[in-house]
């Protein structure tokens, strides 16, 4: 899923890619991404004040669905 501002393309700077990853033995866990576009906050994921609302209920959303699918 990827979040970014109205009008912004999907290569935006300001675009967060959210995807459920799984590494073996686990049931799953977001990973959030971002191409920054400068050294400077390689690695970082940074969040504006008005795209938060929206990142957040995708970031609840898709952990509730791995919750749903974890094994018992």
């Amino acid at each position: 899923m990827t979040i970014l501002p109205e009008g912004d393309p999907i290569f935006s700077e300001q675009a967060t890619h959210i995807e459920v990853a799984q590494e073996a033995g686990s049931d799953g866990f977001l990973k959030i991404t971002q191409d920054a576009g400068d050294p400077v906050y390689e690695g970082s994921v940074c969040i504006d004040h008005d795209n938060w609302p929206a990142i957040k209920a995708a970031i609840e959303t898709m952990l509730e669905d791995i919750k749903k699918h974890e094994q018992p």
